[in-house]
């Protein structure tokens, strides 16, 4: 229950790459900033929550990500809600293994349900990396199409 604990009351500056086209084969990256902060423990120490301040697309959006962990099967749940959608919807389910968080779910694009893999990797005291990838069945591989390189906001002071 303590996987997410590198995030957990500090603020983070993020880059994000997001590919253009998913599953076409681009190769073309869109790039912006964002920040995630008031990332705190909720359910006792069970599950987490934070909000993103970002934009997508030229539109800016705010979102929260809501991690729940299950004592009995050792997995996470994770949801998101944002200000596009309006709604909270559950993502992924997965856990961490030798210091890397897979993730599992399901997502539709363009009309069609491709199954999508969140990762949590290179964690460090103060940066992480967190990649979004959907599975194309065409050529049986992960195709990475969001990955945001978080570096902890620390004070000037």
């Amino acid at each position: 229950m303590h996987d997410f604990d590198f995030l957990v009351g500090k603020d983070w500056r993020i880059k994000n790459r997001i590919l253009k086209e998913r599953l076409v084969g681009c190769e073309e990256w869109t790039e912006s900033e964002a920040q995630l902060t008031d990332v705190r423990k909720i359910l006792g120490g069970m599950g987490n929550i934070d909000r993103y301040v970002g934009s997508q697309g030229g539109q800016d959006f705010e979102a929260i990500s809501v991690r729940v962990f299950n004592p009995n099967s050792h997995e996470w749940t994770i949801y998101w809600g944002d200000t596009l959608s309006y709604r909270v919807t559950e993502q992924v389910v997965g856990r961490f293994e030798a210091g890397v968080g897979d993730f599992f779910g399901t997502e539709t694009h363009k009309g069609k349900n491709y199954r999508m893999r969140f990762r949590w990797c290179d964690i460090a005291e103060h940066s992480a990396r967190w990649e979004q990838a959907y599975f194309d069945e065409r050529s049986g591989t992960w195709e990475t199409n969001w990955i945001m390189e978080f570096t902890e906001i620390l004070d000037e002071a």
